[in-house]
């Protein structure tokens, strides 16, 4: 019988969907992403007050990476196909979509020198959705231009860890409730187009 403690070094269950897109939108979303180079502003990090969350705001010590709004047609695409998987992903991570779901979706660039320290994307308070399913698409130049940005997933303790490659084309799922981070990138030349473009897709609770 599995103890609690055994239960929080138990690294978290993901799924790789790799193909995710098929290659004329990979190749259209890319384009679309570079063209919106002027788009992108400093990512931000949640921030707290007495435990509750009342805003996100810049802070380079935690997070270091460009993001904007993606295009409604590409956020449908890719919306449209995480549905499409939503049984691979109940059976295979462990958890399912609540019956009142919702999406949040934002595009990041990662060049030369971004990371994000560890964190939960499980967040509450005043302006907060109960997050229950993470996951990152990533996409980029063919071949990679860029080396590092690996996914570190932790156990509920974090005394155990697993790291995924950010590979081209592929979206990986994984309980929101787990600790994990972005190692640091590296785009020797630093050139917006050449760094670690990803769409963070996170499923949330609408109860």
């Amino acid at each position: 019988m599995s103890t609690p403690q055994s239960v929080l070094a138990q690294v978290p269950a993901v799924l790789v969907k790799r193909d995710f897109l098929d290659p004329s939108d990979l190749n259209s979303l890319l384009s679309a992403s570079i063209a919106a180079e002027g788009d992108y502003k400093p990512s931000l990090v949640s921030q707290y007050d007495q435990s509750m969350l009342r805003s996100g705001r810049v802070n380079e010590k935690s997070r270091q990476s460009m993001q904007r709004k993606l295009e409604d047609r590409f956020t449908k695409l890719i919306v449209d196909k995480v549905v499409s998987f939503q049984d691979d992903i109940r059976n295979t991570i462990g958890v399912g979509f609540p019956e009142l779901h919702g999406f949040e979706v934002e595009a990041v660039n990662s060049g030369d020198g971004a990371f994000f320290l560890t964190h939960i994307d499980t967040i509450h308070g005043e302006l907060a959705h109960k997050r229950v399913i993470s996951s990152v698409y990533y996409y980029g130049q063919s071949p990679q231009r860029f080396s590092g940005g690996e996914l570190k997933l932790y156990s509920l303790d974090r005394t155990r860890h697993l790291v995924l490659e950010p590979v081209n084309n592929s979206m990986v799922f994984f309980p929101a409730i787990f600790p994990h981070e972005v190692l640091p990138v590296s785009v020797p030349g630093g050139a917006f187009g050449d760094g670690r473009f990803s769409i963070n897709c996170w499923i949330y609770d609408r109860n």
